[in-house]
């Protein structure tokens, strides 16, 4: 079973150990939106060979309306290469 998460993230270094320990147990890929860290967020995510760091697309901040727009339209990605996809906030 293979299995992908997207999340969006700034600023999550002191909680990203954990999170990748929980979910790196189980999720084969992990694809990150990240919104601008300066905290060493991005450095974190980059040195684990499971997760892709990619820029959040939107303007700064996640506005809801924007969110759901693209969490609908990026799970896509994932058809026909994974058996779940999961967003997690």
């Amino acid at each position: 079973m293979n299995i992908w998460l997207f999340a969006i993230v700034r600023n999550e270094r002191m909680i990203l150990p954990y999170f990748l320990r929980h979910y790196c147990a189980w999720v084969d890929k992990l694809i990150f939106y990240d919104d601008q860290s300066d905290d060493g967020t991005r450095e974190l995510i980059q040195r684990i060979d499971r997760c892709e760091l990619r820029n959040w697309p939107g303007r700064p901040g996640i506005v809801d309306h924007d969110f759901l727009h693209f969490a609908h339209e990026q799970w896509k990605e994932a058809r026909c290469k994974a058996d779940w996809v999961i967003w997690v906030d």
